[in-house]
This record gives C-alpha cells, sequence and structure tokens, in this order.
C-alpha cells in the first residue's frame, strides 16, 4: 500500500499547470497503472489479459461450432484447445517474455499443456455439470469453467513453465500493456 500512496502523491502534487496541461486519458492510465500496479502482480494482470482473450476466442468458437451441429463437449474441447494454444504464445511473448529466452519451444509447450490439461479437465467438468444437472446454458457453465481453471492455469505456468522469476514479482512497476510487434 506505501508504493500506492506514493504513486498516488507523485499524480497529486503536480504542479496546476503541469495537471492541466495531462490529458484525462493519461491521468487515468497513471492512476490505474498505480493503482493496479501496488494491488496485483503485473505477470498475473498480463496473463488475465491474455486469457480474457483467449476465453472470448473459446467462447466464439464455442457457440460456433454448437450452432453447426457438433456435441456442445466436442465444441467445447476444440475451442478450448485453441485458446490454450492462443495463450500459450502470447504468454510467451509477454507475460513470460523474459523467462522464455532461455527456453526453447517445445518444452515450455509440452509443460504449458501438461498444466493447462488440468485446466481442460476443470473446464470439461463445470460445462458438464452445470449444463447437464444445473441446466445451466452452456455458455455460463464454460464462463464459469474458465474462471475456476484461470487460477490453476497462472499457478502452473508460474512456478513450473517458467520458473526463473515465475513466482510474485518483487518489485512492482507499472504495467505496460501494450503488447510487443512481432518482427
Amino acid at each position: 500500500m506505501a508504493g500506492l500512496a506514493r504513486a498516488l502523491g507523485s499524480l497529486i502534487s503536480k504542479s496546476r499547470e503541469a495537471r492541466q496541461a495531462m490529458k484525462i486519458t493519461d491521468w487515468i492510465r497513471n492512476l490505474l497503472n498505480a493503482l493496479v500496479s501496488s494491488l496485483v502482480p503485473t505477470k498475473f494482470v498480463k496473463f488475465l489479459t491474455i486469457g480474457t482473450i483467449g476465453a472470448c476466442i473459446n467462447l466464439v468458437i464455442l457457440y460456433s461450432l454448437t450452432n453447426l451441429g457438433l456435441h456442445y463437449m466436442v465444441s467445447g474441447f476444440i475451442s478450448i484447445e485453441t485458446a490454450i494454444l492462443f495463450d500459450f504464445f502470447l504468454n510467451r511473448a509477454w507475460t513470460f517474455k523474459e523467462e522464455s529466452r532461455s527456453s526453447g519451444l517445445f518444452k515450455p509447450l509440452i509443460k504449458d499443456h501438461i498444466v493447462r490439461s488440468g485446466g481442460l479437465a476443470i473446464n470439461l467438468a463445470f460445462l458438464w455439470v452445470l449444463t447437464e444437472f444445473l441446466r445451466l446454458f452452456y455458455i455460463f457453465s464454460m464462463i464459469i469453467g474458465i474462471l475456476i481453471a484461470t487460477a490453476w492455469n497462472f499457478l502452473g505456468n508460474a512456478i513450473w513453465v517458467w520458473p526463473k522469476q515465475g513466482r510474485r514479482e518483487k518489485t512492482k512497476a507499472p504495467i505496460d500493456l501494450e503488447i510487443p510487434a512481432h518482427s
């Protein structure tokens, strides 16, 4: 909390001219960066950002394939695997960029799939149980499964797949929310 107080203090203590010159969007972004980086490790925020995009991909594929006539469990498996691959490559390039420099591609991909197979099992279990027994709409069942599997997947990635600096970060710098362009 001390880091948040310092960051907020520096934002508030700027001269009147400097505050007026600063765009409101810049001020809000700086405030959000100070708040988020003081409460949540940067890697987790990046992981959640990528996971949110992956979840959207998952749901679009699930809905599309199910509406094309595939059973929702088959659609669910295909949509989850597609999202797993998407998440792995983006997390490798952004969330765990430093850790991925010293590792190859194949070993972390296998480890990630082992970790995420637990997430897959969690996802499919919630999809099936909530849809079949609680009669929840299959999209809502998938969303609940995604939320629960997220914690499992992050811990597995941070501790085992990318072990060098995957544990909770000691320094909490403001979050760089820009995704690097691939060359």
